[in-house]
């Protein structure tokens, strides 16, 4: 999908998890410093995810209407 992006620069993934090896395929393809493999800690989840719970509790957000979207975002605690 990447090799037909008209003007692809640079891209951030997800490096946890089954997201790793993809991540590190994509690096080794387009470059290292065009691949940038973001690893998330809980820290970074204990700061977040309670501004986003609060972003849908306060209905502050608007959503496109697609099913796999509204289950991603209901799988959030």
């Amino acid at each position: 999908m990447l090799d037909r992006l008209p003007r692809f620069g640079d891209i951030a993934m997800d490096a946890t998890g089954s997201g790793k090896t993809l991540t590190e395929d994509t690096a080794e393809k387009y470059c290292e410093h065009m691949v940038h493999q973001i690893k998330l800690r809980s820290a970074w989840y204990g700061l977040w995810t309670p501004k986003l719970v609060t972003v849908f509790e306060n209905d502050m957000i608007d959503l496109p209407m697609d099913a796999d979207l509204k289950n991603d975002c209901s799988a959030i605690e």
